[in-house]
């Protein structure tokens, strides 16, 4: 999968989650500042349990392909050649986001307050 597809797919997800919560009736740029949070925190949660299961001369590797922007095929194949499953891991992490995101009590008409 190439970063396109990931980002298409995980934006399909997100929109679900959103739709899932009822928050798909708030105005549009509240929903993109809401999507835009929940896929850092599955980008997050996900490159964290990578680094947990990768053993350390991959994790090495692994910090080196990130530094050279290297794609996500790349990055996926050194993961793999770990015997890391990703899609496990991805499942899990999606799992437990949308426990947490469902299960949040989100108030729509909540103000941000001025620092």
């Amino acid at each position: 999968m190439n970063n396109a597809q990931f980002e298409q797919n995980l934006n399909q997800y997100v929109d679900i989650l959103i739709k899932e919560k009822g928050l798909d009736k708030l105005p549009e740029e509240k929903q993109e500042n809401m999507r835009e949070r929940v896929k850092e925190v599955i980008v997050d949660a996900f490159n964290t349990e990578i680094l947990r299961s990768l053993p350390d001369d991959k994790l090495q590797e692994f910090n080196q392909a990130l530094d050279e922007d290297k794609s996500l095929d790349e990055i996926g194949e050194i993961v793999k050649s770990a015997g890391v499953d990703i899609d496990a891991i991805l499942k899990k992490v999606l799992d437990v986001t949308r426990d947490t995101f469902l299960g949040l009590n989100i108030d729509l008409n909540a103000k941000k307050e001025e620092a």
